[in-house]
């Protein structure tokens, strides 16, 4: 809640013209008047200023865009020792040790062995949280780039290439509690 006397600001973004916004929302069922086509055509405001924006359909992706995503680059059954990158995508809020080390458990009896970091400088977040109608604390986030070299040890190759696809394209660190909102989204990568 704003106080007499202090000082507040905000920061604001602005998208180039020929910018846009990707999203997208998995809808279970459409209930009532909502039409399947309420996000993909028409206008609408966003932002603090009620700018206007134009919602269309979404452009054909990139083919390799797809295949990345969809961890097709991936082994399906990686060797016993294999190195990985898991990058970070989404901010997430690690404390101490697990920020240097993240705890990851593997598929089975597959050991995750973390060997190295490249972490960024942490952000703090903070906020209002509508659901209680109480300020958020703020909270250091690791920011999205950074990245852990881990390596797979033990289990079958198959548990193996399981654990791979578990921290793919999927919301893996921090609080679990955050993660359906998009923190400690992960890619992994193949180290060399």
């Amino acid at each position: 809640m704003a106080q007499d006397g202090m000082l507040y600001t905000r920061g604001l973004l602005r998208f180039h013209p020929a910018a846009g916004l990707l999203g997208w929302a998995r809808l279970v069922a459409l209930d009532g008047g909502l039409s399947v086509g309420a996000l993909t055509r028409g206008v609408g405001t966003a932002g603090g200023k009620a700018g206007l924006v134009a919602y269309e359909p979404l452009p054909e992706l990139d083919a390799d865009w797809e295949h990345v995503m969809e961890g097709k680059h991936l082994p399906d059954d990686p060797e016993d020792g294999a190195s990985f990158w898991l990058v970070l995508v989404s901010p997430a809020a690690l404390a101490g040790e697990a920020q240097r080390r993240p705890s990851l458990a593997g598929a089975g009896d597959v050991r995750v062995e973390v060997t190295g970091a490249l972490l960024g400088k942490p952000v703090v977040h903070g906020g209002f949280c509508l659901a209680t109608g109480k300020p958020r604390d703020n909270c250091p986030r690791l920011p999205a780039g950074s990245c852990w070299r881990f390596t797979l040890r033990g289990g079958s190759a198959e548990e193996r290439g399981e654990t791979l696809k578990r921290f793919h394209n999927s919301c893996t660190l921090g609080p679990a509690k955050e993660r359906p909102f998009g923190f400690g989204h992960t890619l992994v990568g193949i180290a060399s």
